[in-house]
């Protein structure tokens, strides 16, 4: 098997990747992700899998520029085979789901399982031929959904820029990430008209150019469950550009913030330790993505990487101690433990170049050892062949020819 032939710290280093942490495992918030959580066009995925709070199960079901053969075999693979399995979730993420590609039963269970205790997040926006928006509103998933159809004959995407406005500060949304802050990154290149249904409770909206005000952050209570809906467009597209919203620094925050909240649990308050220690984690993931690469390829052509394998397996112990302090929310040691990581990682990274250059300078050295000597050896055959001719030169006649 190829992965048998792989040194021993490329199979540890995918392994931490996808094991679940078992020191408070209990506590992480499942949650089942259904849209487009791949290139997703609301980043809000990727701040999921880099945050131990969260065990996150990705369906694809977002057709646009996808063909619909395509998802719909993905949503028929990863769908969850009953309403037991579903229900075993702490929240559901719908994320530019098209609702074409879901069976009634399928529909019925996401309307059931929120007034179960199921956390429940609705994103969406109809888009040319696609079921993003309006079709979820009219069927039975409609019932908790805290938004209804404007009562108004033109409804959907509107042309209008919106700016995002705080109407429940003391929400625990709003409360804990700067939103007053949020300057430029608080506005949309448009809006979608739509309106709150009656019971549920707006903690921001989106105010446009013309003095109009449509829902951004809707939620309510559904049974034992809560049911949130957040109202913005694509990200970008080929035709349209990024919202300055998906630009915002806190936008992995907020993301976390409000998968916490649907599945009622506490959301910590120490935002900017939160913060720090996020982008820290992202971050050194992927300069060790980077090292695991450089240093596969170095193991491959003949380099000592022990000392590298030793110190890559040091700095995996002390991510996966991190992640179990962040579990228990002690951030400010978890803090400090991701910190002596990243030191850690920037010792491997310099340790790293240095077997690389010793690396290469070894295969330039072989590689001119074998060219001088090839060189030598051609040197020699060519000389005595070519220079020494004449002690092999042609005899005028042979006694035979004489008798002749």
């Amino acid at each position: 098997m190829e992965i048998a032939r792989r040194p021993w710290y490329i199979v540890l280093f995918l392994a931490l990747a996808a094991m679940p942490i078992v020191a408070g495992d209990a506590d992480r918030v499942r949650v089942l992700y259904i849209g487009e959580p791949l290139g997703s066009p609301l980043p809000y995925f990727v701040a999921l899998i880099n945050d131990p709070f969260f065990d996150v199960t990705p369906v694809q079901a977002f057709t646009y520029n996808l063909p619909d053969d395509i998802a719909w075999r993905s949503v028929r693979r990863y769908m969850p085979r009953n309403y037991e399995l579903l229900s075993s979730y702490d929240a559901i993420t719908l994320v530019y789901a098209d609702a074409k590609l879901f069976r009634p039963e399928w529909r019925s269970w996401f309307t059931w399982a929120v007034p179960d205790g199921v956390g429940f997040t609705f994103t969406g926006q109809d888009v040319e031929k696609h079921q993003f928006l309006w079709e979820w509103l009219d069927s039975t998933v409609g019932e908790v959904i805290p938004l209804v159809r404007p009562g108004v004959t033109h409804y959907g995407m509107g042309e209008d820029p919106g700016v995002i406005r705080v109407t429940r500060p003391g929400h625990p949304l709003m409360a804990y990430l700067p939103w007053s802050e949020i300057g430029r990154h608080g506005s949309f290149y448009d809006t979608t008209q739509i309106t709150a249904k009656q019971g549920s409770e707006t903690i921001a909206e989106l105010r446009t150019t013309f003095g109009k005000s449509y829902p951004f952050l809707v939620w309510w209570e559904v049974g034992e469950g809560r049911s949130l809906s957040i109202m913005t467009r694509f990200a970008e597209d080929h035709r349209n550009p990024s919202d300055p919203f998906f630009d915002w620094p806190y936008l992995g925050d907020f993301s976390a913030n409000y998968h916490l909240y649907v599945a009622g649990r506490q959301i910590p308050e120490d935002v900017e330790v939160l913060h720090l220690i996020r982008t820290t984690t992202v971050e050194a993931w992927r300069v060790k993505n980077t090292l695991v690469s450089s240093i596969d390829f170095i193991a491959k052509l003949g380099g000592n990487t022990g000392r590298l394998e030793d110190m890559l397996g040091e700095a995996d112990e002390k991510l996966l101690e991190s992640r179990r302090m962040y579990l228990d929310y002690e951030f400010q040691e978890s803090l400090a433990l991701l910190e002596d990581m990243t030191d850690d990682i920037d010792e491997i990274v310099i340790a790293t170049i240095e077997v690389k250059d010793q690396t290469f300078m070894t295969i330039y050295l072989v590689e001119w050892f074998v060219m001088m000597s090839t060189g030598m050896v051609t040197g020699v055959v060519v000389w005595t062949l070519m220079v020494r001719r004449r002690l092999y030169r042609e005899a005028g006649s042979t006694r035979a020819a004489l008798d002749c």
